[in-house]
């Protein structure tokens, strides 16, 4: 089949058209002259032309018309594409008349009319025709992409993983949850030789990305990450209304409060409520686990919130040890930790630390199909059998 080109296609169909009309313009025109003569007065026998009316010799006359035949031809070969149907019509103008408007526009489209016709299917079969198959292949088109985009939004975390081979987790450096080597910058722990299991049975790498206790939901709710496998993350109520935990048995945390050796005013506490006094400054990490039990139960204490680095979660702590708190308030293991390297300072509730609350690795609230499968399988390494995928 004969490839046709649209552009070409229409300036050919108007090219002709506007020939045709310019022809039947000009003899209209000659005839009016004649017309006009008689009209004036003047003495018309029959059979009588232009010439014989006095407006030039039969040769002028003929070199006259040949030579607006060559104008013409040059004005419809260089007449541009766009041409409008109201640049066709202004032509009339050209049509010296006396009769009155009204019939002369009709003289005029009884003229135009059968012209215009003849050139209009062409017009269409050789390039609206191909236009519109055009725009329905575009249509075609964008609704496919829509369709895949959609396909591509309603796609799960575990089965983009499953595609993919890939699982973006998120860390923080809770010992013994997950710790990291200061000179090498290798991480370990229980829950990172978890991860690596899960990631291994499904075929896909874990890709880590470090972050801090006040970051850690902001980067899983940004999709920064897919997982924040820290095992030791209390489920605050806070908490849970922004992102999912897994549930297992004896997955369980608790707060411990941290204090100077030879501060007298908490040898008797006993209960973490004996804390909340007007002349005590508690040192806490930025939204950790203590800060927020802390704003949600002490109304008296002064409160010292502190953005710690991802290399070292207990600068929180050293505010104790510095002198410029008197207690630190945070995750039981993370006191622990610190009052275990630090001789001056002294763990309040390490035999039973306060406010116990589920632990859990951390999601999405929109993925639970991820969600349930991440606890099967942690429940699974944990009581040593085979993990089904």
């Amino acid at each position: 089949m004969q490839n046709i080109n649209p552009v070409e296609a229409v300036k050919g169909a108007k090219g002709t058209l506007l020939k045709n009309v310019m022809d039947g313009i000009g003899r209209y025109a000659r005839g009016q002259n004649v017309k006009e003569v008689a009209m004036q007065g003047g003495k018309v026998s029959p059979g009588m032309t232009v010439n014989d009316a006095g407006f030039g010799t039969d040769s002028q006359n003929k070199n006259d018309y040949h030579a607006d035949q060559q104008e013409e031809k040059i004005e419809t070969k260089e007449a541009s594409t766009e041409l409008s149907l109201k640049e066709i019509l202004s032509l009339q103008a050209r049509v010296r008349t006396d009769q009155p408007s009204g019939q002369s526009l009709s003289a005029f489209f009884s003229m135009l009319w059968p012209l215009a016709a003849a050139s209009v299917p062409t017009f269409i079969l050789r390039y609206l025709v191909p236009l519109q198959e055009t725009k329905q292949r575009k249509r075609i088109e964008h609704d496919n992409r829509k369709k895949e985009s959609v396909e591509v939004q309603e796609e799960g975390t575990l089965s983009r993983i499953v595609r993919t081979k890939e699982i973006h987790a998120c860390f923080v450096v809770l010992p013994p949850s997950i710790t990291r080597n200061a000179k090498t910058g290798v991480i370990s722990g229980k829950d990172v030789d978890r991860m690596n299991a899960i990631a291994k049975k499904l075929g896909a790498k874990v890709v880590w990305h470090q972050t801090t206790v006040r970051d850690m939901l902001a980067d899983l709710l940004s999709k920064k990450c897919d997982v924040l496998p820290n095992s030791n993350v209390l489920a605050h109520s806070s908490r849970v209304a922004l992102v999912s935990f897994t549930e297992l048995p004896g997955e369980w945390g608790g707060l411990s409060a941290l204090v100077r050796k030879n501060d007298i005013r908490f040898v008797d506490v006993k209960d973490a409520f004996q804390l909340d006094r007007p002349d005590v400054t508690i040192a806490v990490d930025r939204e950790e686990a203590g800060d927020l039990w802390i704003t949600e139960h002490f109304k008296e204490a002064k409160v010292n919130r502190i953005d710690t680095k991802p290399n070292d979660v207990t600068r929180f702590a050293f505010e104790v040890s510095a002198g410029r708190a008197d207690v630190a308030v945070a995750d039981a293991n993370t006191i622990a930790l610190y009052a275990k390297h630090h001789s001056e300072v002294i763990d309040l509730f390490h035999a039973e630390p306060f406010n116990p609350t589920p632990t859990g690795w951390v999601v999405r609230k929109e993925d639970e199909q991820w969600r349930l499968f991440l606890q099967e399988a942690l429940q699974a390494l944990d009581e040593n059998r085979p993990l089904v995928v």
